[in-house]
């Protein structure tokens, strides 16, 4: 079976100087991207994995589904969706997983595995 959900540990962490850091709270985080940084020598080179569904307060979790099965979803239900326009839709979600994020930002779709 495939596996179709990414789990990150949200909370407190150290910088690169070792100073301990609180992030934002993740309130809203639904349905925003995931983005990976693989190599934090490289820091505009992102990857969008997943997009957020979920986050459990107590052990400081947030779940992701990823982007692999998202865009699944929506080739396979696009026409239905807008019967006149389907490919266009998919046209505008495989832009959206290969535009920058910010500029100067590189960004690629990742199936993580």
């Amino acid at each position: 079976m495939e596996e179709i959900h990414i789990g990150m540990k949200y909370g407190k962490a150290k910088d690169v100087k070792g100073a301990v850091v609180t992030p934002p709270k993740p309130q809203g985080i639904s349905g925003g991207g995931l983005c990976i940084m693989p190599d934090s020598f490289k820091p505009t080179e992102l990857y969008l994995a997943g997009i957020a569904i979920e986050r459990h307060k107590g052990p400081g979790l947030v779940f992701s589904t990823k982007i692999k099965i998202v865009i699944e979803f929506i080739e396979q239900n696009a026409y239905q969706a807008v019967p006149e326009r389907p490919a266009q839709i998919v046209t505008v979600l495989s832009y959206a997983t290969t535009a920058p994020i910010r500029p100067g930002a590189r960004t690629k779709a990742l199936d993580t595995k």
